[in-house]
């Protein structure tokens, strides 16, 4: 992160949310993100019925948030973000993975994977 000048990183593969947090279940399907800041503790976002497997296997390496299956995934994280005041930072994303949708991605589409998120917010 530090080599491109990154302060927080969006990490949505279950490959990589394993190798960051050890969580490995059948919620991958799912819409799931990472957000790692360069200090501070790990945040993930997750389906809110994902709770007792987050528990027992992230446990205390990530602060976890449940969203329901009916409220807009991507709009949660970005609040988890501004609710940890790391809307202002300069933030990547992993951007070849399926759960990277519009709402993060949408703003200058450069197709470049460190950006301002602060810019893409509505």
């Amino acid at each position: 992160m530090a080599n491109r000048d990154l302060e927080v990183f969006l990490v949505s593969s279950p490959e990589n949310i394993f190798c960051l947090t050890g969580l490995d279940h059948q919620g991958h399907f799912a819409y799931q993100m990472l957000v790692v800041p360069d200090c501070g503790k790990m945040i993930l976002a997750t389906r809110a019925i994902e709770e007792v497997v987050i528990r027992e296997q992230v446990g205390d390496l990530a602060l976890w948030y449940g969203h329901a299956d009916y409220e807009d995934s991507a709009a949660f994280t970005v609040d988890r973000i501004k609710d940890h005041k790391l809307d202002n930072k300069r933030i990547g994303m992993q951007k070849d993975h399926a759960f990277v949708n519009n709402f993060l991605l949408k703003g200058k589409g450069d197709g470049q994977s460190s950006k301002i998120l602060r810019n893409s917010l509505p």
